[in-house]
């Protein structure tokens, strides 16, 4: 009965581009490491902290590719923290490219 009256609802949900990428539980682990490097950058370790974020986005299995943007303004922001503000401003282009190209931006 449930599916019933949210069976319109299932059915865009189908149809977004959000579903186009699904992420794995691989996807998953390497979006935790991304984020655990941001968090580590925001803490003080900003080398570590980039380090997993570039690892992270290295990975074919980040996830929809809509978010790249997002991964990658935390990776210019980690770059600030390290005292790299032009690799983070490089970063930052690269993602303002993507939302120009990428559907939904």
């Amino acid at each position: 009965m449930f599916n019933l009256l949210f069976k319109p609802f299932n059915q865009r949900r189908q149809e977004t581009p959000w579903n186009r990428n699904t992420t794995s539980p691989l996807g998953r682990s390497v979006q935790g490491r991304i984020l655990r490097g941001w968090a580590l950058a925001m803490q003080g370790e900003a080398a570590a902290g980039v380090a997993l974020l570039r690892q992270g986005l290295a990975s074919h299995d980040v996830g929809p590719a809509v978010l790249r943007p997002h991964w990658l303004a935390l990776l210019a922001e980690a770059y600030g923290r390290a005292g790299q503000p032009k690799a983070g401003l490089q970063v930052l282009a690269e993602a303002v490219t993507l939302m120009a190209t990428t559907e939904l931006w």
